[in-house]
């Protein structure tokens, strides 16, 4: 459907009544209101899960980093004798 100026201007000339247009901006302004809390719930859930991986991330790269000097360690404590 084609909308021209024409019809536009048609739209916005109508009679409305002025109670029509307080609800129409309550509701307007309720929704815009929920629709901000929404956003702001889901940035808040998005940020602590990118907080939760890292910070599993972060555990397990420091637990290899913990088991692979463990057995470096242990290498270098075994083979004592070729360094003597």
């Amino acid at each position: 459907m084609k909308v021209n100026r024409e019809t536009v201007f048609y739209r916005t000339r109508q009679n409305y009544d002025p109670s029509q247009v307080d609800a129409l901006k309550g509701q307007l302004t309720d929704s815009v209101a929920n629709l901000e809390a929404n956003v702001k719930q889901q940035a808040d859930t998005a940020l602590k899960q990118r907080r939760m991986a890292l910070l599993k991330n972060s555990i397990k790269w420091n637990i290899a980093a913990l088991v692979s000097s463990l057995l470096f360690l242990s290498v270098w404590q075994l083979t004592a004798w070729a360094r003597r």
